[in-house]
């Protein structure tokens, strides 16, 4: 048996054909940032891409307003609310959640928990609407 010391050793047919680029040709990517003019690589494959907003009829809001990206939440829960709530709606249940999570001292590792707050959000958007405690005191602004 022979040992190979280095990739040199190794038969050119057996060696990987690598994709591997130069330092040079990977600086050669980077654009000037528009703040600060230092060369970055841009983060996103479709950077610079204009993106289509699609708007739809908010059930919480009553009016139209920007989709979700993609369902918040898993499951037909998740699918109703892209298909039925607008951002400033979800961003309206992610403040609400927060304080039912302050005040009643919810962890949202615990089973019974996650189910209190799921129920809460199909209340807040498809019922009767999520209630505050009774204890709650809204913070002056």
């Amino acid at each position: 048996m022979r040992w190979l010391r280095n990739a040199d050793d190794i038969p050119r047919d057996t060696q990987k054909d690598s994709d591997h680029r130069s330092i040079r040709q990977k600086q050669d990517q980077r654009q000037p940032c528009a703040k600060s003019g230092r060369l970055v690589r841009p983060r996103l494959p479709d950077a610079g891409k204009i993106r289509c907003m699609s708007t739809i009829q908010c059930i919480k809001l009553g009016r139209e307003g920007e989709q979700l990206g993609k369902p918040p939440y898993p499951g037909e829960l998740g699918q109703r609310i892209f298909d039925n709530v607008s951002r400033e709606g979800w961003q309206m249940w992610l403040a609400h959640q927060t304080m039912l999570i302050n005040e009643y001292r919810l962890s949202p590792i615990e089973a019974k928990d996650r189910t209190y707050l799921a129920e809460e959000m199909e209340k807040f958007f498809f019922g009767d609407g999520s209630q505050a405690p009774q204890e709650f005191v809204e913070p002056d602004s």
